[in-house]
């Protein structure tokens, strides 16, 4: 019984997280509860969502940032995509980009026309991350 509660548990967690939604504050605990096992890990199904944690690494779920977090204790969300890094691999600060309106909020609260646009941003400044995957002052 309590393993097919966790099998729903885990469906419901995969289920909303596919959801569209396009913004989640930036720099947040991770929601580890994914039910832990007595060799003190988690079991994470293999659901590609990313999310960048504060050590700037790109994690493919978040359950896999909370089983990191058993060893970096401090570790937190700091966005819920790649982490730009890993988004923008080869992005040079003069790059030309399409004018695609597919809007991206960085963490300065600018918005970037596309993804693109971001990445040649953050190319001059990599201290930058995605806030959000609209405009700038839309996230409610």
């Amino acid at each position: 019984m309590k393993i097919a509660g966790g099998v729903l548990t885990i469906a419901l967690i995969a289920l909303f997280s596919l959801s569209d939604v396009n913004y989640v504050a930036a720099e947040r605990e991770p929601e580890c509860l994914y039910g832990d096992f007595p060799d003190g890990g988690y079991a994470c199904i293999e659901i590609l969502n990313p999310v960048c944690g504060t050590d700037d690494t790109t994690y493919s779920n978040e359950c896999e940032l909370c089983n990191a977090k058993l060893t970096i204790p401090d570790l937190i969300v700091k966005t819920d995509w790649q982490c730009p890094k890993d988004e923008c691999k080869g992005a040079t600060p003069n790059q030309k980009c399409t004018k695609d309106w597919d809007p991206v909020c960085a963490s300065d609260d600018i918005t970037a026309g596309n993804l693109c646009g971001f990445c040649e941003r953050w190319a001059r400044n990599q201290e930058l991350y995605i806030k959000a995957r609209e405009e700038c002052g839309n996230q409610s």
